[in-house]
C-alpha cells in the first residue's frame, strides 16, 4: 500500500497525530531544523486546537536551552540525597544503590572470602522462616490437594 494512499484516508486528526509523532522522532534523531518547519507547520494549521496545542508546546520544549544548566530541583534532590546517604552507616557514602552494594560486595570479600549471590546469614532465623511460610504456603496447598486426589497413587 502506498503511504500517500494510506495517508488520504486517514482522517485529517490522525494525520496531524502521526506529523507531530514524525515531527518528534525527527527531533530525536537529531534533525531539529526539519522538526521545527513541520511543527510551525502544525501550530498553524492543523485540524484541531487539540492537534495545534500539541504542535506549540513541543515547539515550545524544543526552544529551551538545557546545555549544561542544571535544573534547581535536581539540585536539591542530590543535597537531600547526600545528606540522607552520609547519615546512614554502610551506605556507600552517597554512591547509591549500586555503589552501596560494591562497597557492601567489597567488604565482604576483604572480611573471609564472600560468597557472590544473596546473603541470608545476617538476617536471622525468624525473617527466613517468614520468607519460607510465604513462599512454601501458596505451592503446598496445591500438592497437597493433588496427592490427596487419586494424583498421589500409585498407577
Amino acid at each position: 500500500v502506498d503511504a500517500e494512499t494510506v495517508l488520504r484516508v486517514l482522517p485529517r486528526d490522525r494525520r496531524d497525530e502521526l506529523e507531530i509523532t514524525l515531527a518528534l522522532a525527527l527531533q530525536a534523531a537529531g534533525q531539529a531544523e526539519e522538526s521545527k518547519i513541520l511543527l510551525q507547520g502544525l501550530a498553524r494549521g492543523a485540524s484541531s486546537p487539540k492537534r495545534r496545542q500539541q504542535a506549540e508546546w513541543a515547539l515550545l520544549v524544543q526552544s529551551v536551552d538545557v546545555s549544561g544548566e542544571e535544573v534547581a530541583s535536581a539540585r536539591e534532590m542530590k543535597v537531600l540525597w547526600n545528606d540522607v546517604s552520609a547519615s546512614l552507616p554502610g551506605r556507600g557514602g552517597g554512591l547509591g544503590s549500586a555503589g552501596g552494594a560494591a562497597v557492601a560486595a567489597a567488604r565482604r570479600q576483604r572480611g573471609g572470602g564472600g560468597v557472590p549471590g544473596p546473603q541470608f546469614g545476617a538476617l536471622g532465623l525468624g525473617p527466613l522462616a517468614v520468607i519460607f511460610a510465604v513462599l512454601a504456603l501458596p505451592l503446598s496447598i496445591p500438592l497437597v490437594a493433588w496427592l490427596r486426589s487419586d494424583g498421589g497413587g500409585p498407577v
